[in-house]
């Protein structure tokens, strides 16, 4: 058991999709509920430590509407090197415990399976030929998110976009949720793929 029971926990915002990652120590638990919450303001992740000695968990998912209740043992929830909660409906990992290497290992793996699976709905809904120039699309567009690099009215007021992403069948439609600028990034060639890999920042107008 770690001496000073200390973890890192992460979980991917079922909103925005970011990666939202922290230590947590049992003095954090001690009294109080510890919250990570997404800097979007959508979703939380809740963390307590009962009278009995037991960890519990309150856990968005990307799959389901509602946040998925865990109860873990405080030496396996401090022990670990990795832990992973998933889903029960869909099977979908949600939550990474553990070692802050083996947390972003597994953040990163959670990512490519993310990746593959909407290739497979995407190939099953649009019948998409070149699959390759949305995923690399979808890979710049996450890159830049995870580097608060989308704009739009609101970043002008100093808030941040809450955008919403729909794939369409060769083309990206990103909407702020608050001011409804929008942008069409085009998905379908290698050419529109290498566009968007070269884009440094988004503005949605």
């Amino acid at each position: 058991m770690n001496s000073d029971k200390t973890t890192t926990i992460a979980y991917r915002c079922p909103d925005c999709g970011r990666e939202i990652k922290s230590e947590v120590n049992i003095f954090q638990l001690s009294g109080n509920n510890f919250y990570l919450e997404c800097g979007c303001g959508k979703s939380k992740l809740n963390v307590s430590l009962s009278h009995d000695g037991k960890v519990r968990l309150l856990v968005p998912c990307l799959a389901c509407p509602h946040a998925h209740p865990y109860t873990l043992s405080s030496s396996m929830f401090f022990s670990r090197e990795l832990f992973i909660l998933q889903c029960s409906f869909s099977g979908m990992d949600i939550c990474f415990i553990g070692k802050p290497t083996k947390v972003e290992e597994a953040l990163e793996k959670s990512s490519e399976e993310l990746l593959d699976l909407m290739d497979s709905e995407l190939d099953e809904q649009f019948g998409i030929e070149n699959q390759s120039a949305m995923r690399e699309a979808l890979t710049a567009i996450e890159d830049l998110a995870k580097a608060n690099e989308i704009h739009c009215l609101c970043s002008e007021k100093g808030e941040k976009p809450q955008v919403a992403v729909v794939i369409d069948y060769d083309q990206v439609i990103l909407t702020c949720k608050n001011c409804n600028a929008r942008l069409v990034i085009p998905a379908k060639t290698n050419f529109d793929a290498n566009n968007a890999i070269e884009l440094d920042r988004i503005d949605l107008k």
